[in-house]
């Protein structure tokens, strides 16, 4: 026998106690409000009767263009001054006030503050080892130009 793989299917749950059919005059159900009960609008199943979801993406997008916005001025700060210190100033801080935010919220529970703490651990440690290594690039690459531009040389003046 094949199974059929097209038509309805309705199905009627009914609780102890409530006998009968149910009822079509029942309160349109709500997305945006889910403690209230009844059917979905069958016209429009993803409409809500009020605007708190409209208004709560309207927040979440205003915040995530805030927050672009202002990592694009800052990641930009080295190209409009030309001062690349004062943008690596400037994230640094920021990373700072962030960290010090995290740290806050996870010192309620040791799980999270000791996870908070070795994380902040790890990271300030690779911070400090691309610091190094950055500079000792640095310094080679000064060394190369200043004996190709003729400042100095391999065997010395």
């Amino acid at each position: 026998m094949p199974i059929p793989n097209t038509g309805e299917l309705n199905i009627n749950v009914l609780f102890n106690g409530e006998g009968g059919s149910p009822t079509t005059d029942q309160q349109a159900g709500n997305p945006s409000a889910p403690t209230n009960i009844g059917q979905p609008n069958e016209s429009d199943p993803i409409s809500a009767g009020s605007n708190t979801v409209a208004v709560s993406a309207g927040v979440n997008v205003a915040m995530s263009l805030g927050k672009q916005a202002v990592d694009t001025a800052v990641s930009n700060i080295g190209l409009a001054t030309g001062n690349n210190y004062a943008q690596s100033r400037i994230q640094g801080t920021i990373s700072a006030f962030s960290t010090i935010a995290g740290l806050a919220a996870s010192a309620a529970n040791p799980i999270t503050f000791a996870a908070a703490a070795g994380s902040l651990i790890i990271s300030g440690v690779s911070q400090v080892y691309r610091t190094v290594k950055e500079r000792q690039w640095d310094n080679r690459r000064a060394a190369q130009y200043s004996v190709l531009y003729g400042f100095s040389s391999e065997e010395g003046r």
